[in-house]
This record gives structure tokens, C-alpha cells and sequence, in this order.
């Protein structure tokens, strides 16, 4: 038994013979109570976590020593995590493997207690489940499930690390489906209009510099309004490199439409104009930038209403706060009544 700056450890079993050739059959048993001054120790500093449990076996044959089998637990109020494995050379800390199943309802706090900062708010249920294995020189993530859960939200991400160490040959998939497009209305810190369901799909890939998000597309489907987004995000982490083309098509505006999208300009100081609503909306227009400057450029649309269509082209510099709006209209109407 022994007690390292309040971690208690505990080892019972047999060792021995010594010679020729080492043998041992130990039980190991660690209570990690001082989280935060073992992050202390290793250049971290966190916030005081419950107690962490940590089990082994530890065998030697008198040819290598293993830990086999393993196991972490950590029941925190805002986090439980279990470890599950073997080391199969724990001299050479090759043959590892580890499955992982974890699940956080407060994981923005614990980021924040690692001083991580991410520049957009979490799901109040996120789902971790991996399975890690390979050896120092080559250590891989073979198989990462992640499940983000929040009312009428649902995303899961699908993911392999080639090389763990460095977080490197990242590649996945992510896909989800959301309720209703109002449902994001916390992340993107404004009310947005329900409009209709959502669904996404994009794949996961990383390069020397950063994690992609590939082949994104984003559909919005009700029965009067169809809204698409294909593209790409080149550093998911900090949301920039955002190379999109957007297309929406409306053939009607509902009441409750009206009343939404008259809810969502307030917070622009834009009225909307209920009397002058069209019949249809025919929309493109790219979309480039970050969460700082999102632009809109390309923009292509057609206004029809009565026997009036009118054409637009244009661009903006910051949607986020509009600023540089340029447009281009042109008008084709069948009376200069119907204007």
C-alpha cells in the first residue's frame, strides 16, 4: 500500500522467481481523489473532479510484462467515463488495445475546465464510445462514435484517426436530423424561423493543418419551401474556410411563415414587408467566409408574383452584419398596372 500526494495505491499478488527469469501475477488497485493536483503535476490545471478508479493486473511471463486486463472509471457530476483494455508489453507499450464509453451532460464545462474553447455552444447530451489500439509508434483510433442529442436535435459523427498521437489521417462521416431549422436558435445565438425538417450529411477528413468538413449538404423540405446548402468547411474546429452555394425555392408564404420571418428581420431592424410578398422566391447565391464574416456573393434570384417577375444579382460582404450590399434588379411585367 502507499499513499502518493493523496492517491492511494494498493498492489497485492506474486513475484517471482526474480531469476532466471522474471515472473509476476499483481493486482493492481489506484484511487485518484486529487484530479486536479495530478493534472498539476502533468502542466494542467482543472477544476476537482469526483474520484477516479483504476484496476489492473499487471503479468509476467519472464519473457514481457502486460497489463491485461484494465480498467478506468470516472463518475463525475459532469462527466462519466469508462476505460476498458489490455497492454499486452508494457515495456515497449505496444499491443494496446481500449475501448472507450463515455457520457457528459456538462462536456462545455469540462472543456472549459481543460481551457478548451470551442466558438459555438454544445448538445446538453453528447455520447462518446472508441475503440483504440496499435502501439506508441503507431496508435490508432479504429472506431469513434459520437451521438449529440438536444430537443428535436440529433447528429451523430462516425470517425478514424490513423495516427491518434498526432491527430492525424482523420476521416468520417456525419449526418443528422433536426426538427425544426428554430431548433438551432441557441447555437446560432438568434431566433430563427421553424420553416421545416432538416437533414445533413458531410464527410470528415483532416490534413496537416486542420479538420474538414467535405461534401456537406443540408437540406431543409416543407410543402412550401425547399432550401439546399452544398459545400465545405475547411477548419471545422474554428468554423472558416466555409466554401458553400445555397438554393432555396418558395412557392408560398403561410401565415405562420409570415409571422416568423417577421419575428426573425426585428432583430436586424428590417420590417417585412407583408403586403408586398410575392407569390414565389427562386434563390441562389454562394456563401464564403467564417462565424466572424460570412459573405454572400453570386446571389442569383427570380420574384414572381401576378404576371410581375423581377431579377436579382448581387452580393453582400457581411451577412452577420450587413454591410457592402450591392444588387441588381430587373423588372418584366405584363401590365404597368399590376405594378
Amino acid at each position: 500500500k502507499a499513499d502518493i500526494d493523496g492517491n492511494l495505491l494498493n498492489l497485492s499478488g506474486n513475484w517471482g522467481p526474480l531469476f532466471p527469469k522474471q515472473t509476476m501475477n499483481v493486482d493492481v488497485d489506484l484511487k485518484i481523489p486529487a484530479t486536479a493536483s495530478l493534472a498539476e503535476a502533468v502542466g494542467m490545471e482543472i477544476e476537482e473532479f469526483e474520484d477516479i478508479f483504476i484496476t489492473g493486473k499487471i503479468v509476467g511471463d519472464g519473457n514481457k510484462l502486460a497489463l491485461d486486463p484494465f480498467e478506468i472509471n470516472l463518475d463525475d457530476a459532469n462527466a462519466e467515463l469508462r476505460i476498458k483494455g489490455s497492454i499486452a508489453d508494457l515495456t515497449k507499450m505496444d499491443g494496446i488495445n481500449v475501448t472507450t464509453d463515455a457520457n457528459t451532460a456538462s462536456l462545455g464545462t469540462l472543456l472549459q475546465q481543460l481551457h478548451i474553447e470551442l466558438p459555438f455552444s454544445l448538445p446538453p447530451v453528447i455520447e462518446i464510445n472508441a475503440e483504440i489500439s496499435g502501439g506508441l509508434e503507431e496508435l490508432a483510433l479504429s472506431e469513434l462514435v459520437i451521438v449529440a442529442k438536444d430537443e428535436g436535435v440529433d447528429l451523430k459523427a462516425t470517425a478514424s484517426i490513423g495516427d491518434l498521437l498526432s491527430a492525424k489521417k482523420i476521416t468520417g462521416k456525419v449526418t443528422g436530423t433536426i426538427d425544426s431549422l428554430s431548433g438551432l436558435s441557441k447555437y446560432a445565438q438568434m431566433d430563427l424561423p421553424s420553416l421545416g425538417k432538416l437533414q445533413l450529411s458531410g464527410d470528415l477528413a483532416s490534413n496537416d493543418k486542420a479538420l474538414q468538413l467535405n461534401n456537406l449538404d443540408v437540406k431543409l423540405d416543407s410543402d412550401n419551401i425547399n432550401f439546399e446548402v452544398t459545400g465545405k468547411v475547411a477548419d471545422l474546429l474554428t468554423v472558416s474556410g466555409i466554401d458553400a452555394l445555397a438554393k432555396a425555392d418558395i412557392r408560398s408564404f403561410s401565415e405562420q411563415n409570415i409571422a416568423e420571418l417577421t419575428q426573425f428581420l426585428k432583430q436586424f431592424d428590417v420590417k417585412l414587408p407583408v403586403e408586398m410578398l410575392p407569390q414565389s422566391i427562386n434563390l441562389s447565391t454562394g456563401i464564403q467566409g467564417s462565424l466572424e464574416q460570412l459573405s454572400l456573393v453570386d446571389i442569383q434570384g427570380v420574384v414572381l408574383d401576378e404576371g410581375v417577375k423581377v431579377g436579382l444579382d448581387g452580393a453582400v460582404e457581411n451577412v452577420l452584419v450587413p454591410t457592402g450590399v450591392k444588387a441588381n434588379l430587373s423588372l418584366d411585367s405584363d401590365s404597368i398596372a399590376k405594378l
